[in-house]
C-alpha cells in the first residue's frame, strides 16, 4: 500500500501562525511558545502585548504572563520546527525521485511496505495502488488479482466519475426546479393569508364600528344621568355648606358667652341653633346611577353584533326633487353619506339642511370630509373629518366620540343645521405652520360649535351629510341669492355620490375678525389682583407672590371687551415650577383662588397642557394641544361681530386663543355681556407674564 504524507493540511495547521496567516520562519514569524501551550508568530504577540506585562491567548483566553525582555524571550515551539524541517526533507526526496518529460519536477507516490518502491500500478481488486514488488508478492495475478496500469486506472475510474457527475447534476437541476415551485407555492400562501387578513380586519373593523355606536349611546345615558345626580349632590352641598357655618357661628357666640360670664349673654347663647334641617344622605339619582355603571355589562351584552362580511358597500342614500336626501333602509344598519364632489372655497364657504324628518333616531349630521373619506361613517368618525350630530348636539372631530358640553345642541324635524370655514382661513399659513382652519357649525342660523380643524390642504374640505336610521330626511337650504354655488355631485366611476346637484352658501354668519386691536388691560386702577404683583414700566409685568406656593394667583380687569378692544396678549416671561400661566375670561365675581376656565361662566387656555378649560376643572382634550414655553406669546378675543350682537339675556359668541398669533383653540361661549373681563392666572413659584401693548 502507498501513503504520503498531507503536506498542505499540516502547513496549514501547524506550520502557519493562525493569526496573520503566514508561515513560520527564524526570523520575524519564530513560533512563540504561551503558557497554555498554544503557538503564534512573535511579531503578533508584540502586536497583542501592546508592552503589558501579560496577554490573553487568541485561541483559549488563558492569561500568559510575558519575561521582562518581552516576547521576544516566550520559548520557541521546537516541536513546529521540527516537523517544517521533516517535510522540506521529504519534498527533496520526492524532487530526487522523479521529474516530468519536459523537464519539469513532479511529485510521485512510494509504496508504504517496499521503500523506495514507486506506485506504477493499481489492483481493481483491492481498489489500492501497487508497486512492482506487490505485483509479485502480494497481489500476483495468479491468484486472481486484477492488476492494471495507473494511468490506465486513473482513465476508467475518471470515467466513472464523470458519470456519477452528470447523474448528480441531473439530479440537482430536478431538486433546483422543486424547491422553485415550493417557492412559488409559499408566495401564494403569502398572498392568500394577506387577503384573508384584510378581510378579517375589514370585517371586525365594521364591527368595532358597530360597538362604538352602541357605546356612545350607553355613555350618553350614563352622562346624563350622572349631570343629573351630581346637580343634585351640588344642591344638598350648598345645604350643607350653610348650615356648617351657621353652627359655627352658633358655638363661637356660646363660646364667648361662656367665656364672658355675663347673664344675659348666656341666656341669649341658650338659643343658639342647636337642630338643622336634615340633609339627604341618600339620594334616588344618585343610586339609580350607581345601578347604570354596575350594570352596563348587561347593556353591552344586548348589543347585536355580526361578524359575517359585507359583500358590498355603498351609501344607501337617495336624493328626492335633487334637493332632498332620504336614507334607505340598508342591511345590517350601515351608514348613508352624502358627499360633495366640489370642495368649499373662500368664496362659497358655507351650507345648511333642514331636517324634514328625524326617523327612527335622528342621526342626521352635517359636516366636512377628505376626499377619500370611507363610506360607512358619519362625518366626524374618521380621521381628518369634523361633523355636527343632530341626534346628541355634540361635534365630533376625526374619532368617535363627540365632545360633550354643558350647552346641548340636538337638532329635530324642522331645525337647520349648517356648517362653514371662515373665509380668511383660506389664505395659505405661514412657512413652519401646519394648515388649520375654523370650522363653526350652526342651529337655526346661529353658531353653536366651532372647532380648530388641522387639514392637510385646502382642497380636502367637502361638504357631507350622514344618516343612519330608517326614516331620515334632510332637505337642502337653497334660495336664490346670486352668490349661492350648485356643486354638480353626479354619480362618477367609483360609484361615491348619487344625485343631481349640492347647494353651497358663498357666506354663513360672519366670524372673520379683522385685525385685531390690542386692548390695554393692565391700567392700576382697573383691575384687581391676588397673590400677584405688577412690576416694570407701566406695570406691564404680573408676578406670581404668594409666598407658600401652592395657591392660584390671579388678574382680572375690570372693564370687559367690546367690539372696539376685542383681544388681548401676554408672553411668558418665565415658567417658573410648573408653568401654570393661564389667559381667559371671567365675571365680575369670579373666585380669587379659581384659574381661569375652572368655574361656571369662565373660558381660559392653559400654558402647562395646551388645553381649553371651559367652566370645568378638566380640560377639552384635543387631537394637538399647544403647550406655551417661555417667549411664546398667548392671545385671548372675540370676534367683533359678536360682541356688537350682544343682547338681553343669553348670547353666544366665538372665543378664539392664540399661541404667536395663530389659532389654537376656538368655542363657542354664553355671555351676557358681564363674563368677559379678561383675565391672567399664575399657580407656581417664579412664573411671571408680560402684557403685550397695542
Amino acid at each position: 500500500m502507498a501513503v504520503s504524507l498531507p503536506a498542505d493540511n499540516v502547513l496549514t495547521e501547524f506550520l502557519s501562525c493562525s493569526i496573520c496567516l503566514e508561515e513560520y520562519n527564524n526570523t520575524n514569524t519564530q513560533p512563540k511558545l504561551l503558557a497554555c501551550h498554544h503557538s503564534f508568530c512573535v511579531r503578533c504577540l508584540e502586536q497583542l502585548s501592546a508592552g503589558r506585562g501579560s496577554l490573553l491567548c487568541p485561541s483559549c483566553r488563558t492569561v500568559s504572563p510575558l519575561p521582562g525582555d518581552g516576547t521576544a524571550s516566550l520559548p520557541t515551539d521546537f516541536h513546529v520546527e521540527r516537523i517544517r524541517d521533516l517535510l522540506n526533507a521529504q519534498v527533496q526526496m520526492d524532487v530526487a525521485h522523479g521529474s516530468s518529460g519536459d523537464g519539469n519536477m513532479v511529485t510521485q507516490e512510494y509504496c508504504l511496505k517496499h521503500r523506495n518502491q514507486v506506485l506504477f500500478f493499481f489492483c481493481l481488486t483491492c481498489r489500492v495502488p501497487i508497486c512492482h514488488n506487490c505485483t509479485v508478492l502480494d497481489h500476483n495475478r495468479n491468484e486472481g488479482h486484477d492488476v492494471k496500469d495507473l494511468e490506465e486506472a486513473k482513465t476508467g475510474y475518471s470515467a466513472i466519475c464523470r458519470k456519477k457527475l452528470l447523474a448528480i447534476r441531473d439530479n440537482l437541476e430536478a431538486a433546483s426546479g422543486s424547491l422553485g415551485k415550493l417557492n412559488f407555492k409559499a408566495q401564494d400562501l403569502a398572498v392568500s393569508k394577506g387577503n384573508a387578513v384584510k378581510k378579517l380586519h375589514d370585517t371586525f373593523g365594521k364591527a368595532i364600528d358597530r360597538l362604538h355606536l352602541q357605546r356612545q349611546q350607553i355613555e350618553g345615558g350614563f352622562h346624563a344621568r350622572y349631570t343629573e345626580a351630581i346637580d343634585r349632590l351640588e344642591q344638598q352641598t350648598v345645604v350643607g355648606r350653610a348650615c356648617i357655618k351657621r353652627l359655627n357661628e352658633s358655638a363661637e357666640a356660646v363660646e364667648l358667652a361662656l367665656a364672658g360670664g355675663k347673664l344675659a349673654d348666656l341666656v341669649n347663647a341658650s338659643r343658639a341653633v342647636e337642630v338643622l334641617v336634615p340633609m339627604e344622605t341618600e339620594d334616588e339619582a344618585t343610586e339609580n346611577l350607581s345601578a347604570s355603571f354596575l350594570n352596563f355589562p348587561v347593556a353591552v351584552k344586548e348589543i347585536g353584533i355580526s361578524f359575517k362580511p359585507e359583500a358590498y358597500r355603498q351609501h344607501y342614500m337617495v336624493q328626492e326633487n335633487n334637493d332632498t336626501l332620504v336614507y334607505i333602509n340598508p342591511p345590517k344598519n350601515e351608514v348613508g353619506i352624502f358627499i360633495g364632489n366640489s370642495h368649499l372655497t373662500k368664496a362659497h364657504s358655507y351650507f345648511q339642511i333642514q331636517i324634514v324628518a328625524r326617523g327612527e333616531s335622528g342621526y342626521i349630521s352635517v359636516g366636512l370630509v377628505p376626499m377619500n373619506y370611507k363610506v360607512n361613517n358619519q362625518p366626524g368618525w374618521q380621521r381628518g373629518s369634523v361633523g355636527y350630530h343632530a341626534d346628541d348636539g355634540s361635534v365630533y372631530n376625526g374619532c368617535g366620540t363627540g365632545w360633550v358640553e354643558k350647552q346641548v345642541f340636538k337638532c329635530s324635524e324642522g331645525d337647520v343645521m349648517g356648517c362653514g370655514i371662515d373665509p380668511a382661513d383660506f389664505a395659505d399659513p405661514p412657512a413652519g405652520e401646519k394648515p388649520s382652519v375654523v370650522v363653526y357649525f350652526t342651529k337655526n342660523g346661529k353658531k353653536v360649535h366651532s372647532v380648530v380643524y388641522r387639514i392637510t390642504d385646502h382642497c380636502n374640505l367637502f361638504p357631507a351629510v350622514g344618516m343612519h336610521s330608517n326614516g331620515e330626511k334632510a332637505r337642502f337650504v337653497v334660495n336664490e341669492a346670486s352668490d349661492m354655488l350648485a356643486l354638480a355631485v353626479g354619480k362618477d366611476a367609483t360609484n361615491r355620490l348619487q344625485g343631481n346637484s349640492f347647494f353651497v352658501h358663498a357666506t354663513g354668519p360672519s366670524i372673520t375678525d379683522p385685525t385685531p386691536t390690542l386692548y390695554n388691560v393692565f391700567t392700576p386702577q382697573q383691575q384687581r389682583l391676588m397673590y400677584m404683583q405688577q412690576l416694570g414700566d407701566q406695570h406691564r409685568t404680573l408676578v406670581y407672590s404668594e409666598p407658600r406656593g401652592y395657591k392660584v394667583a390671579i388678574f382680572i380687569a375690570n372693564a370687559p371687551l367690546t367690539p372696539e378692544h376685542h383681544y388681548f396678549e401676554i408672553t411668558v416671561v418665565s415658567r417658573g415650577h410648573r408653568g401654570c400661566v393661564t389667559i381667559g375670561l371671567v365675571h365680575a365675581q369670579y373666585p380669587e383662588d379659581r384659574q381661569p376656565g375652572w368655574n361656571d361662566r369662565s373660558i381660559g387656555y392653559h400654558a402647562d397642557d395646551g388645553e381649553l378649560f371651559y367652566e370645568t376643572g378638566y380640560g377639552k382634550h384635543e387631537r394637538e394641544a399647544a403647550p406655551c414655553r417661555e417667549g411664546d406669546v398667548m392671545g385671548c378675543g372675540v370676534y367683533p361681530a359678536d360682541l356688537a350682537a350682544i343682547g338681553p339675556g343669553q348670547n353666544q359668541v366665538v372665543v378664539y386663543f392664540t399661541k404667536n398669533r395663530q389659532k389654537v383653540h376656538t368655542a363657542v361661549y354664553t355671555t351676557d355681556g358681564t363674563n368677559l373681563l379678561p383675565a391672567v392666572g399664575m399657580h407656581s413659584r417664579g412664573e411671571r407674564a408680560r402684557f403685550v401693548t397695542p
